[in-house]
């Protein structure tokens, strides 16, 4: 009788639509900056127990807090694949097909979107390449990524994030790292990016849920001019959560710049 009604309570929790589902999302790692919560008082999530400690929730649409702003579409391109004919060389040899963003002096190579959470595991990232942002030939077709110098140390940053049913249930706790390489120049020019890429540490959905994740680039951008640019890079990662009654879907965007910055971009789409 007991196993039967523990069964029960874990069916009707299941069946709680999970789009009054709040979102717990917090910088962990040691070298962090505050995040603010709505009230404007700072919070201090613990880098320590790779969740969330007092951090805000993501508010429902219509309702988003002030988070550092960008620009993401200034002066940026559009994504898709470069049809040009050439062969332009990274760490190895790529051809100019693999380009999957260009603006007027950089070209983004690597892969556009992957998976990184399906059905509550984690995918292998074996055979993904990272994203390079890189400077252009006068034929268009990107440097070799092996003449470029100077680059800084790869910066990390650690997330968690808890999603929560109506009834306050942890039903989602996923940790994750944003990766990426900066400051490379080129001929004594520019700073650029390489390594770019969202790798999961940990994601544990709760029984009767199924959670799953993605990344993609979404556009870059010359953050300085045409004879010293800076690349900049707008990211995101989407995910969704879903029982068999209902399905939310929400967005994360990041700006990354070659200066080593990292920006939670105003305006994440939360949508169900």
């Amino acid at each position: 009788m007991k196993t039967n009604l523990k069964l029960i309570g874990k069916l009707l929790l299941v069946l709680v639509p999970v789009t009054f589902a709040t979102v717990s999302f917090a910088q962990t790692d040691n070298d962090r900056s505050p995040w603010l919560d709505d009230n404007g008082q700072v919070t201090n999530p613990d880098p320590s127990s790779g969740t969330d400690s007092g951090s805000p929730t993501d508010p429902e649409d219509g309702d988003i807090p002030s988070w550092l702003d960008s620009d993401p579409d200034n002066g940026s391109g559009s994504g898709g694949s470069d049809n040009d004919s050439g062969t332009g060389r990274g760490s190895g040899t790529r051809e100019i097909s693999s380009a999957i963003a260009v603006a007027r002096d950089l070209i983004a190579l690597g892969e556009e979107f992957y998976a990184l959470v399906e059905k509550g595991k984690p995918v292998s990232k074996v055979n993904v390449t990272p994203i390079s942002v890189l400077p252009r030939n006068e034929d268009g077709s990107p440097v070799d990524e092996l003449a470029t110098e100077n680059w800084e140390i790869p910066k990390s940053k650690r997330y968690s994030m808890t999603l929560k049913n109506l009834y306050g249930m942890k039903v989602v706790d996923m940790v994750f790292n944003l990766n990426f390489s900066y400051g490379g120049s080129y001929d004594g020019r520019g700073k650029f990016l390489t390594g770019v890429q969202i790798t999961v540490d940990n994601v544990q959905p709760a029984w009767g849920y199924s959670f799953d994740a993605s990344f993609k680039l979404v556009s870059i951008t010359n953050m300085g001019t045409a004879d010293d640019p800076i690349a900049g890079a707008t990211i995101q990662m989407s995910y969704a959560v879903s029982t068999i009654m209902s399905r939310k879907e929400m967005t994360k965007t990041f700006f990354i710049t070659a200066n080593g910055d990292i920006e939670r971009v105003q305006g994440a789409i939360e949508s169900f």
